[in-house]
């Protein structure tokens, strides 16, 4: 959820080379905190996925 929000502030994002905008445009900073964050939170969630996943059962598998 961390990345689909952040492409969609990217999308709106005027993307202007800085000497456009305001000296105090928080997109470098805002990067910054959202690519340190998945790297913090990334490890943990693999392992929920994963084991979110162990636990469903493959209905094709089922099937066969």
């Amino acid at each position: 959820m961390l990345l689909t929000g952040w492409l969609q502030i990217i999308r709106t994002d005027p993307r202007l080379p800085l000497r456009y905008l305001p000296h105090d445009w928080p997109a470098e900073k805002a990067q910054r905190v959202c690519h340190s964050l998945h790297e913090r939170f990334r490890p943990q969630a693999a392992r929920i996925v994963a084991d979110l996943l162990d636990t469903v059962q493959d209905e094709s598998w089922a099937e066969r």
